[in-house]
């Protein structure tokens, strides 16, 4: 079948969790079906290309990387005021298309261009926030069945963020010397978000697709209880938790633990939790326990002032197989967050064992990872922790790289036995 894979951000470089998703469904799709790609650059805008343009030769008959429009700075920035005005009014979670679309019309030329010269079956697209780069009315206007990996629930997203926000800056003060999260803090007061509307507004981008994939367990459900059988949701998990072995993991890590992630509100409240909740009690059993924390986050905690004993902090590697090589063990010590938590699968991938919060497991069936130990009280999270410093847990291997993606692409052909139709019923 010949499949045109959709999604916001280009890869290679794997840069982000997302980027990670991306890579997986192209390289696993690759293998049993022709692949074609039409990627954006979403926060990218001017990164170097070359290594993308190596890689999708090998995986995909056909590919386009194309810039988010406006391309203009001036444009740009008067969308960008449209967007706040709209949304203050409207309380979605997208601006009307009119903006959101604003300056298209050289993508929509090249997108028309690739899809005259490539005959494609079914559309798969990554996250809502594709749809606006493609263009609305060009996908309703598409005579294939569409299906969307949403991703992440944004709505839900959107709400636990705001109330992360004010945890995070009533605490820590000095976070507001964090331009990423004071820009954040005024977005939030400037719009005025409604959880109905934004639900109304995502129910009609939905109506455009045949079939809704959702790789957390608990939001397919969700999903479903929300839309009944008006559109079609079926749960498909992403072919990610597959070791990797370059580079290997070292048998003397530096590190009992670490923790790597980009400056995200969720990733720095949950690892102050760890820091000032569960390294104390670590500490009280093993004195010389040593974390490594590591990623763009590092940003954000330079802010706060404060040192914890045992705890380095490094600025962002390049690689992070790099990272995991140096560290016994992975933490996840989320408070908040929608989605899969990618942190975890990302650590599996590379062979190491998590010690994880109920939310650092989200959407995952946890019988298939028996190295991922969950604990939601700072006592149980140290305990675990103390265990597998002592060496005092059994390892388990991993789920073999074949099994993956051989049951990826079993469960994806079995969707489209169900929801795939020549003629689009959605699109």
């Amino acid at each position: 079948m010949r499949i045109c894979f959709v999604a916001d951000q280009f890869v290679p470089p794997v840069l982000d969790g997302s980027c990670l998703v991306y890579k997986a469904w192209l390289d696993i799709l690759s293998q049993r079906h022709d692949v074609y790609a039409i990627l954006f650059k979403s926060y990218r805008e001017n990164a170097d290309t070359r290594e993308a343009n190596d890689y999708l030769p090998q995986v995909c008959r056909d590919h386009l990387i194309l810039p988010v429009p406006p391309e203009e700075w001036v444009w740009k920035k008067l969308r960008s005021v449209a967007r706040v005005v709209m949304l203050s009014m409207s309380g979605n979670y997208f601006a009307p298309r009119i903006i959101e679309e604003f300056g298209r019309a050289n993508v929509v030329k090249r997108i028309s261009a690739f899809l005259k010269r490539n005959q494609i079956d079914l559309f798969v697209f990554s996250k809502l926030f594709s749809v606006h780069m493609f263009g609305y009315e060009a996908l309703a206007r598409l005579d294939r069945p569409c299906f969307i990996d949403l991703h992440d629930d944004l709505v839900e997203r959107e709400r636990l963020e705001r109330e992360a926000l004010v945890r995070l800056m009533r605490n820590y003060g000095s976070l507001y010397r964090y331009q990423p999260y004071t820009r954040l803090l005024k977005r939030h007061r400037l719009l005025r978000f409604s959880v109905k509307n934004a639900r109304s507004q995502e129910r009609r981008m939905l109506e455009l697709f045949d079939c809704i994939l959702a790789s957390s367990v608990d939001e397919c459900s969700a999903y479903r209880e929300r839309l009944g059988e008006t559109i079609a949701c079926e749960f498909l998990a992403w072919p990610i938790g597959v070791p990797d072995p370059t580079p290997m993991a070292s048998n003397t890590p530096a590190f009992h633990a670490g923790f790597i992630a980009a400056g995200g509100i969720f990733n720095t409240e949950g690892i102050l939790h760890f820091c000032t909740r569960i390294l104390p009690l670590i500490q009280q059993e093993i004195p010389h326990f040593r974390c490594l924390i590591t990623g763009s986050i590092t940003e954000s905690l330079s802010l706060i002032g404060q040192s914890w004993p045992g705890v380095s902090i490094e600025p962002p590697v390049e690689h992070v197989g790099s990272f995991y090589a140096r560290i016994g063990a992975s933490i996840v010590p989320l408070l908040s967050g929608t989605g899969v938590s990618l942190k975890t699968l990302e650590a599996i991938a590379y062979g190491k064992r998590v010690v994880t919060t109920s939310v650092g497991v989200r959407g995952l069936r946890r019988e298939l990872y028996p190295d991922v130990f969950v604990a939601d009280d700072p006592t149980s999270f140290a305990q675990k922790l103390i265990n597998l410093s002592r060496g005092d847990v059994m390892y388990n291997p991993q789920i073999p790289h074949s099994s993956v993606a051989a049951d990826f692409l079993d469960a994806f052909d079995r969707i489209l036995q169900l929801h795939y139709h020549p003629v689009a019923s959605g699109c």
